[in-house]
């Protein structure tokens, strides 16, 4: 299928700000929608070892990046 979406889920540091930036400079400019998930997860932890509920009010709070 299409990609409408790209949801950026790094560190909430510089580095994954860095990433982000890096990232979305380079993407190519055909409509996708890029976001960052919301900081519900906590700094230095990794998506791996969020709970469900975490990350879906990490998903829900995620913003516009592009």
């Amino acid at each position: 299928g299409e990609v409408t979406e790209l949801i950026l889920a790094l560190s909430n540091d510089v580095e994954g700000e860095a990433t982000c930036h890096f990232i979305t400079e380079r993407l190519p400019a055909k409509g996708v929608k890029v976001s960052r998930i919301g900081f519900g997860l906590p700094s230095g932890g990794g998506v791996l070892y969020a709970d469900a509920v975490t990350l879906k009010s990490a998903l829900e709070g995620r913003r516009d990046y592009s």
